[in-house]
């Protein structure tokens, strides 16, 4: 599994509708724990929205079911957020992990396939236990020193 999530836009999208992304995504007060939505110019360049947020530390002192589980928390944030924008601005997104398209979300709503792809990080994690807000308040304290 790639330690990268990456989206984009179906469509082309207005440059200042791109701006107004970037800055509600800076908005965001999350304690990230690999890296936020983060968009950059689109290496097609067709101007549709495109970002890349890594999900995996990948630390050799990091257990993968830890990691795995602060992936999911900040794969299923990243979901929602693009859920939100399709709903509020009529975009509809694409994403990939490792070269993969792993869903869509289309009129404010996850596909099948983006709901199996975060069930598979979140199975993983579970492995040594139910995912919980203080199990991951736990990991993220643990680990504070480790992440970027």
């Amino acid at each position: 599994m790639s330690t990268s999530l990456t989206y984009w836009s179906n469509a082309s999208i207005a440059n200042d509708l791109q701006q107004q992304l970037k800055h509600e995504a800076d908005q965001l007060s999350h304690d990230w724990w690999a890296e936020g939505i983060s968009f950059f110019a689109d290496p097609d360049g067709l101007n549709r929205a495109y970002g890349d947020s890594k999900l995996f530390l990948l630390h050799e002192e990091l257990e993968a079911e830890d990691d795995s589980a602060m992936a999911w928390r900040d794969a299923s944030l990243i979901v929602d957020q693009l859920e939100h924008w399709s709903a509020s601005y009529g975009i509809s997104w694409s994403l990939s992990c490792a070269g993969e398209t792993v869903g869509a979300v289309t009129n404010g709503n996850r596909d099948s396939a983006l709901v199996d792809f975060l069930a598979e990080i979140k199975e993983i994690a579970e492995i040594t236990g139910p995912v919980t807000p203080e199990r991951l308040s736990n990991i993220s304290n643990e680990h504070a020193g480790q992440r970027g």
